[in-house]
C-alpha cells in the first residue's frame, strides 16, 4: 500500500487525453520526449506523462546533433514508457485526473489477488456524485485504462472516504425495512433504480428470508428490485407481462395498466350488463304498450 498526495496538473487547460507525442494504443502509457540532450528529452517525456523518474523506463532513440553553425541540428529523442505495474499506472492515471480537476487528496492503492483497490480521502467527496454514479464512472475509466492491453480483465474498486461500506449498510437496512412492510401488508414494494452491485446486495440480504422473494424489473439505469410476499409472488416474466411495458415500469404504471384497467373492465362489463338489462325491460315495456294500443281500437269498435 502506498500513500501519495496529488494536486498538480501538467496539461494545463485541457482534459487528460493522449499526451503530446503519445501513440493512441498506448494512451498515457508511452510518449516520445525531445530535447537538446538525452536528459532534457527524458524530462520532456516525464512532463508529458506527469510521471516520476522511478515510475518509467527510458529508451534512447537518438542522441541528437548540434549540426554546423546550427544547420542540420537534430534534437535528442527518447521513448519513455510507464513501468508495467498496475499500481504505478493507476497512480499516474489518477494523478492526471485529480490534478486537472484541482483535487488534492490522499491516494492509497492496494493489490489483492486480481483486484486493484483505490482509496481516496474525504477531500475527493465531490467525485462520489448522486448515489455514487460519478464514483462508478471513475472506477470504470480506471478499469478500461488498465485492461485495454490485457487478455484477462482485472477488477478495479474505487472508494472515497469509506462511501461504499456506508452505502452497503444503508441498502441492507432498507431491504430489511421493506421486507417487514411486505410481510405486514402483503403488498409488493419496489426499490429506487439501483446499479447491478446494489441490486445484488438487496438480493443477498433477503436471500434467507423465506417470507419474501426478490427479483429485478426494468431496463438499464432504471432497473429496480421488487420485494414480494413469497406466498403470493409471481415469476418475473408474468410480473413484467402484466405491465405491458419494456421490462416493467414503475409501480404506478402497474396500477395504471393492471388493476385499474382490470377493475375498469369489470365496471364497464357490469354497466353494459345493466344497460342490456334495461334495454330488454324497455323493449318489453314498449311491446306491452303496443299491445294495449292495439287492443284499444277493438274495444271501441265493439262499443
Amino acid at each position: 500500500m502506498e500513500q501519495i498526495r496529488h494536486g498538480r496538473a501538467v496539461w494545463e487547460g485541457r482534459a487528460p487525453g493522449p499526451a503530446p507525442g503519445s501513440h493512441g494504443g498506448n494512451h498515457m502509457k508511452e510518449v516520445i520526449g525531445k530535447g537538446k540532450t538525452l536528459d532534457q528529452a527524458t524530462e520532456n517525456a516525464l512532463q508529458q506523462l506527469n510521471a516520476e523518474r522511478q515510475e518509467v523506463e527510458v529508451e534512447p532513440l537518438e542522441t541528437g546533433s548540434k549540426g554546423f553553425l546550427g544547420i542540420g541540428a537534430r534534437p535528442a529523442r527518447v521513448r519513455v514508457t510507464l513501468r508495467p505495474d498496475d499500481r504505478i499506472r493507476t497512480n499516474v492515471f489518477l494523478r492526471n485526473i485529480l490534478g486537472f480537476m484541482g483535487i488534492s487528496t490522499t491516494v492509497q492503492i492496494q493489490e489483492e489477488g486480481e483486484t486493484i483497490t483505490v482509496l481516496l480521502g474525504e477531500e475527493a467527496a465531490s467525485l462520489i456524485g448522486h448515489r455514487g454514479q460519478t464514483l462508478d464512472s471513475l472506477q470504470y475509466l480506471i478499469a478500461r485504462y488498465l485492461n485495454e492491453d490485457k487478455e484477462e480483465w482485472r477488477k478495479v474498486v474505487v472508494d472515497i472516504d469509506n462511501y461504499r461500506d456506508r452505502r452497503e449498510e444503508n441498502l441492507k437496512a432498507m431491504a430489511e425495512r421493506m421486507a417487514e412492510q411486505v410481510m405486514r401488508n402483503k403488498r409488493d414494494l419496489r426499490t429506487e433504480p439501483l446499479t447491478a452491485p446494489e441490486r445484488r446486495i438487496i438480493h443477498m440480504t433477503l436471500k434467507e428470508n423465506t417470507a419474501v422473494t426478490t427479483f429485478s424489473v426494468g431496463e438499464g439505469m432504471r432497473k429496480r428490485v421488487v420485494i414480494a410476499a413469497a406466498d403470493k409472488s409471481e415469476s418475473p416474466r408474468r410480473f413484467n407481462a402484466r405491465r405491458g411495458g419494456r421490462g416493467g415500469g414503475p409501480s404506478s404504471e402497474r396500477r395504471a395498466g393492471g388493476s385499474r384497467g382490470t377493475g375498469g373492465g369489470r365496471r364497464s362489463g357490469q354497466s353494459e350488463g345493466r344497460s342490456n338489462s334495461n334495454n330488454r325491460r324497455g323493449g318489453r315495456g314498449r311491446r306491452s304498450g303496443g299491445e294495449s294500443r292495439r287492443t284499444e281500437p277493438r274495444a271501441s269498435s265493439e262499443a
